[in-house]
C-alpha cells in the first residue's frame, strides 16, 4: 500500500471511488459535476491537493484537502474535504495515514488551521478525527449554494 499525489491520469478511477462514497454518506453525486471539481482540485496546486491509497494499481482510497484563507484562523485555512477508505482497507490505519499525510502538507503550505464535517452519526469517523487533533466547535456550519454553480 502506498499514498501518492493523484494526477489527471487518475481522474476516472477517483470518480468511481468518489460515487461508493457519495453513497456510503447518502450525498447526491453528479458524475459531470464531480469530474470538473476534481479536474480543477488535481490541476491547480493554489486550490488544494489529493491523495491516494493505492493497493497495487487500485485505488483504495483517497483524501481531497482543499485550500483557503480565514481572518479567524489568522490566515490561510484548509478544509479536509473527503476522505474515503474502500471497506476491506478500514481499520488498518489507511485513513489514520491519509490524514498525517494531508496535516503535513498543510503544515508546509503554511496553514493555520484545519476544518472538517462530520456527520455526528458516525462515531468511528469521530473518534479517527479527535484521534489526530480536531476538536468540535460550538458554531455550526450552514451552505448556501451560489446561483451560478446551483
Amino acid at each position: 500500500m502506498t499514498i501518492e499525489r493523484a494526477l489527471l491520469s487518475d481522474l476516472d478511477g477517483l470518480i468511481a471511488l468518489m460515487r461508493q462514497y457519495y453513497a456510503y454518506d447518502r450525498l447526491e453525486f453528479d458524475p459531470d459535476r464531480a469530474a470538473s471539481a476534481m479536474a480543477q482540485l488535481i490541476g491547480t496546486s493554489e486550490y488544494g491537493a489529493v491523495w491516494l491509497l493505492r493497493d497495487g494499481s487500485r485505488i483504495a482510497g483517497y483524501l481531497a484537502l482543499c485550500l483557503g484563507f480565514s481572518l479567524e484562523s489568522g490566515g490561510r485555512d484548509a478544509f479536509l474535504d473527503e476522505i474515503f477508505v474502500m471497506e476491506p482497507f478500514r481499520n488498518r490505519g489507511w485513513g489514520s495515514k491519509l490524514i498525517e499525510t494531508a496535516l503535513e502538507a498543510a503544515e508546509l503550505a503554511g496553514v493555520c488551521s484545519v476544518h472538517l464535517t462530520v456527520e455526528q452519526s458516525n462515531p468511528h469517523a469521530l473518534r479517527l478525527y479527535r484521534r489526530h487533533g480536531f476538536i468540535p466547535r460550538r458554531a455550526t456550519m450552514l451552505t448556501r449554494r451560489c446561483a451560478s454553480r446551483a
